[in-house]
């Protein structure tokens, strides 16, 4: 009796400890510290992301609007210079004319005053002629400077504010997608844990069926035998 009674303490001691080790291993097995490792790597990953995203488009845009105003601004002087070299080179022509037309006056006076009046009414003519189209000219060409520097204007706040769109979306895109990954890990994960404690306690429950029986099969081979 006291062998058979030794015998069962033992392998009931045996039983407790391996159930509390197998208890001790699950509840190692479940922590989440991989999950949330997992979650934080892919947040960090997300936001270095949307970060670059933001900067490289903050660049591009800046970069844009540089060159814009660089290009209008050469625009504009270009056309400054242009009007005022055509402005220049029409008052030297006037300028010429003028002195050409006195000239020729004067050589005229000393022939007959009316041809020379008739001359004189002729190039006055011409000369407010060319006066008029000249200023025509140089207003058209104001006109047009201001006109494509207004265009140009116009299309770069476009493409700035197409740039912007876009990267709001992708990024919008991108936190949606990540969210969903998180939330589907999380989900994941949960259901493992709860699977692998199912499992486990099925499991103790039948090393604790199976030593309960064998212990009583023990007991009534020992009592069989100590019978006999």
């Amino acid at each position: 009796m006291t062998t058979t009674e030794s015998h069962v303490q033992l392998t009931q001691t045996t039983t407790k400890a391996h159930v509390q080790l197998i208890k001790t291993t699950i509840d190692s097995h479940l922590t989440k510290t991989s999950t949330d490792s997992h979650v934080q790597q892919l947040k960090t990953t997300t936001e270095s992301c949307v970060y670059l995203t933001k900067t490289n488009t903050e660049s591009h845009v800046q970069h844009t609007q540089t060159s814009t105003e660089s290009h209008v601004q050469r625009t504009q002087i270009t056309s400054k210079s242009n009007v005022q070299l055509t402005k220049t080179t029409i008052e030297s022509h006037v300028q010429l004319i003028n002195t050409t037309t006195e000239t020729h006056v004067k050589l005229i006076k000393t022939t007959t005053e009316s041809p020379v009046q008739l001359t004189k009414t002729t190039i006055d003519s011409h000369v407010q002629q060319l006066k008029t189209t000249t200023e025509s000219d140089v207003q058209q060409r104001q006109t047009t400077t201001e006109s494509h520097v207004q265009q140009l204007k116009t299309t770069t706040k476009t493409h700035v504010q197409l740039i912007k769109t876009n990267t709001e979306s992708h990024v919008q895109q991108l936190k949606t997608t990540t969210e969903s990954h998180v939330q589907q890990t999380q989900i994941t994960s949960k259901s493992h844990v709860q699977l692998t404690k199912t499992t486990i306690d099925s499991h103790v429950q039948l090393i604790k069926t199976t030593t309960e029986t064998h212990v009583k099969l023990i007991k009534t081979t020992t009592e069989s035998h100590v019978q006999q």
